[in-house]
């Protein structure tokens, strides 16, 4: 259990006052920072695999529009 000492009558302990106390993150033995941390090293990583996904997307429209140009110019070229 706890080492913490009992709370005082009429009020509780709640995990966050506890944990916030220790400088402990809630329900882990870990410091907060190192959770803090963790979450920027996952922010990071969604967005380098966004900006990825999303350089892919604007080249996929751009060599798309490219082609209906050129199929355009050789449909006018076989038509006229």
């Amino acid at each position: 259990m706890s080492n913490l000492p009992p709370a005082p009558p009429g009020q509780a302990i709640t995990a966050r006052g506890c944990c916030a106390r220790k400088g402990l993150s809630r329900n882990t033995s870990r410091p907060t920072s190192i959770d803090v941390a963790l979450v920027i090293a996952v922010a990071v990583a969604l967005g380098i695999t966004v900006a990825l996904l999303l350089a892919d997307v604007l080249a996929g429209i751009a060599v798309a529009f490219g082609t209906a140009v050129v199929f355009r110019f050789v449909l006018r070229a076989i038509n006229s």
